[in-house]
C-alpha cells in the first residue's frame, strides 16, 4: 500500500506544477459563489446542494480524465510493477485528481452558503460517481492503444454513450444506466446511493482481474 501510495502522490504532484490545473482548481472555487448568485428561480427541495452536485460530474470526469493520461504517457515504466501495485497505484491515481478537483467546488458552493447539513448527506453520491468513473479509466489503460485513443475510449464510454443510449430500447437503456456515472448523483435515499456504487466496484474489480489474467499469460 505504501508503494501504492507513492504512484498516488507523484500523480497528483505532476498535476499540481501544471497552470492550468491551478487555474482550475481556482475558477472551481469562486465559480460556485457566482452560479448559486445567479440562480433567476429558486427550485424546490435544496437548490444550492444540486446545483453543486450538477458541477461534481463534468469536474471529476475532467479529474479521472488529467489522472488517465498522466498514466498513458508514463505507461513504460508502470507496466513493469506487480498487478495489484500497479492496479492500486492506477485507482488512487485517477481518484485523487478527480477528488481535489471536485474538493474547490465543494468549498465554493459551501462559501456561497450551501448548509453543510445538507451538502454532507450527499457526499457518498459524489464518491460512487467519481468510483465510477475511476472503473472506466481503469479498464481504457488495459489495451495497449495510444493515450489519444485511451482518451477517446473513456469519454465515449463515460459521456457519449449514456447520452445517445438514455431514452432508448429498454436494454440500451440499462447499458446507458450503468455507464451513466452521474446516475449517482441523483440519488437521495442511502440504500439507493449504496446500489449505484456497484458498477464502479464491479468496473475496478474487473479490471485488476483483466490485468492480473493478462500479467500471468504472458509469464507462462
Amino acid at each position: 500500500m505504501m508503494a501504492a501510495s507513492a504512484i498516488w502522490r507523484w500523480s497528483v504532484l505532476h498535476l499540481a506544477r501544471q497552470p492550468l490545473v491551478l487555474l482550475l482548481w481556482g475558477v472551481s472555487f469562486l465559480w460556485m459563489p457566482l452560479v448559486q448568485r445567479l440562480e433567476p428561480i429558486p427550485s424546490l427541495g435544496s437548490p444550492q446542494v444540486e446545483t453543486a452536485l450538477a458541477w461534481c460530474f463534468p469536474v471529476g470526469l475532467l479529474g479521472v480524465l488529467l489522472g488517465l493520461v498522466t498514466l498513458s504517457q508514463h505507461e513504460e515504466f508502470l507496466q513493469r510493477l506487480d498487478p495489484l501495485l500497479r492496479w492500486a497505484g492506477d485507482l488512487g491515481a485517477t481518484l485523487a485528481p478527480c477528488l481535489l478537483l471536485q474538493l474547490p467546488i465543494a468549498a465554493g458552493a459551501l462559501a456561497g452558503g450551501t448548509p453543510v447539513s445538507e451538502f454532507v448527506p450527499r457526499v457518498p453520491a459524489i464518491l460512487c460517481t467519481d468510483l465510477r468513473l475511476a472503473g472506466l479509466a481503469l479498464l481504457m489503460l488495459l489495451p495497449g492503444i495510444s493515450t489519444a485513443a485511451r482518451v477517446l475510449g473513456f469519454l465515449g464510454l463515460a459521456w457519449l454513450v449514456p447520452a445517445f443510449l438514455a431514452g432508448g430500447a429498454p436494454l440500451a437503456g440499462r447499458v446507458a444506466q450503468l455507464l451513466d456515472a452521474s446516475d449517482s448523483l441523483r440519488c437521495s435515499e442511502p440504500l439507493v446511493c449504496a446500489a449505484s456504487a456497484l458498477p464502479g466496484a464491479a468496473f475496478v474489480v474487473a479490471a485488476y482481474l483483466l490485468r492480473a489474467l493478462r500479467t500471468r499469460a504472458t509469464d507462462a
